[in-house]
């Protein structure tokens, strides 16, 4: 295992989308799944995937099976840590959302670098005039994580702290897919 772990978070029901978001397709080809882990791997990450029942996505990726995914976001990130945390190899986490679909591997790599040169071991994204996730938990924060209830995960938490946090500008975290609108065109 890296140093860093992407735990890309694609266990939720996406009722408001009507359909499983990693399922949806980009025009690319791609699903959401897919265009994710293609980018963390780009960004030369270890990839971990959170899903409501295992599924078999080639030998570089760890899946990891949410439980009760019903509990939403919160349910995934205590799933993810529970089975990361064991590995000595793994020193941060960095949360990624399958939505985020115009993330770049620079991105990344962008946000990990800010991340090992900070002593604070948490380093986030910050777009439209917030701080949010992709972000990278060192582990002396994984207990966070742990407790993270809810569908917000670890939102409150940055937003509540973000003034004290090393962030970097992502503009393309700001772009999500949440309903069928937000679906880029597969035929433009």
């Amino acid at each position: 295992m890296a140093e860093i772990t992407a735990l890309i978070l694609a266990a939720g029901f996406s009722r408001r989308l009507g359909q499983p978001k990693k399922d949806v397709r980009l025009p690319t080809g791609q699903s959401l799944l897919q265009h994710a882990i293609t980018t963390a791997t780009a960004a030369g990450l270890d990839v971990a995937v959170t899903l409501a029942a295992v599924e078999d996505l080639g030998p570089a990726v760890r899946v990891i099976a949410v439980p009760d995914p019903s509990e939403g976001m919160s349910a995934s990130l205590r799933a993810g840590v529970a089975e990361l945390e064991h590995e000595p190899d793994v020193h941060g986490i960095l949360v990624m959302l399958l939505d985020q679909y115009r993330l770049t591997p620079a991105d990344l790599t962008t946000l990990a670098d800010t991340w090992r040169s900070t002593s604070c071991q948490i380093a986030a994204a910050r777009y439209n005039g917030v701080v949010g996730v992709p972000a990278i938990f060192g582990r002396s924060h994984f207990h966070l994580l742990a407790a993270a209830k809810g569908d917000a995960g670890a939102r409150e938490f940055l937003r509540r702290n973000h003034p004290t946090l090393p962030t970097v500008d992502l503009p393309h975290a700001a772009i999500d897919l949440d309903t069928s609108a937000d679906v880029p065109d597969v035929h433009s």
